[in-house]
């Protein structure tokens, strides 16, 4: 995501997948954000490799967009939106689940991103 710092500026970004619920973490966030201060959640579409689970530590195989704005929304962000990221994630598979995709080497995993936007109330 070589572009993605210069596109954007935010007080926090995070990665959800890796937690094992929103509510909790998403409130703390708010928490601890200066009124009027920007959050920025990148994260992956729905997808199915699961292998991902074990090897990366991933709680979820991606989130949908709208339920991560229902779970800010229900932390009390406001503003809050869904913006397209024009990279994508790539992981690299481990040594024992590289499957070859025909040509010998290993399959390519190309996962799309999405990243929702939100502000902590001014008050």
């Amino acid at each position: 995501m070589s572009n993605f710092h210069r596109r954007y500026f935010f007080d926090v970004v995070m990665v959800l997948h890796h937690l094992p619920e929103l509510d909790r973490p998403l409130a703390e966030m708010l928490r601890v954000l200066k009124p009027g201060s920007s959050a920025a959640l990148l994260d992956l579409f729905p997808h199915r490799e699961t292998w991902m689970h074990e090897a990366l530590g991933d709680r979820h195989l991606g989130l949908d967009p709208r339920d991560v704005c229902e779970a800010l929304e229900r932390a009390g962000f406001v503003d809050v939106r869904i913006d397209a990221v024009e990279d994508r994630y790539q992981p690299t598979l481990p040594d024992d689940d590289a499957q070859p995709n025909g040509n010998g080497s290993a399959r390519d995993v190309s996962l799309p991103l999405y990243i929702v936007r939100a502000s902590a109330p001014r008050n």
